[in-house]
């Protein structure tokens, strides 16, 4: 059996090729396009608040870095209604990012839903964005009881 492999994807990438041969322009770029992504998920903030002890984001620490909102208007504009939903978080603290809520309010305005994950200690801060700007869905992790504060939000710049 181990010897029609090699045979089977050779057919396979024959097929695959004369598909896209024999599809009208047209039709292979609306096929294209509908294969693209409907979910993202985007690190919005390499930066957090607390040094949780199981949280990789201090097992392999980065320099604090933020998205930039020209770099997530690409993101969406390149998507063209694709994307459907965006989960903005990947290591780091979203509460953390100065501008959160600008990003999300621009999903909402491309009717993307958005939604992040936070551990939960800068929510206070945020009440009336969290209600304003649109956002879908949040949830909040607990990865440790005893997280030291790394930072103070009042004297970081």
């Amino acid at each position: 059996m181990n010897q029609l492999q090699p045979t089977t994807h050779k057919l396979k990438e024959l097929a695959k090729a004369l598909f896209y041969r024999c599809l009208p322009e047209r039709l292979l770029i609306r096929w294209l396009l509908s294969r693209l992504p409907k979910v993202a998920q985007v690190e919005v903030t390499t930066a957090c608040n607390l040094d949780c002890p199981l949280c990789f984001t201090h097992i392999h620490p980065r320099a604090n870095r933020y998205l930039r909102e020209e770099i997530y208007r690409e993101l969406l504009a390149s998507c063209r209604g694709r994307l459907k939903s965006v989960i903005l978080h990947i290591n780091g603290e979203p509460l953390v990012h100065p501008g959160l809520f600008k990003l999300i309010r621009m999903s909402t305005d491309a009717a993307v839903e958005t939604s992040f994950s936070t551990n939960g200690m800068l929510i206070d801060l945020h009440l009336d964005e969290f209600f304003e700007s649109g956002l879908g869905h949040v949830s909040i992790a607990l990865d440790g009881s005893n997280a030291v504060r790394r930072f103070d939000l009042a004297t970081q710049s």
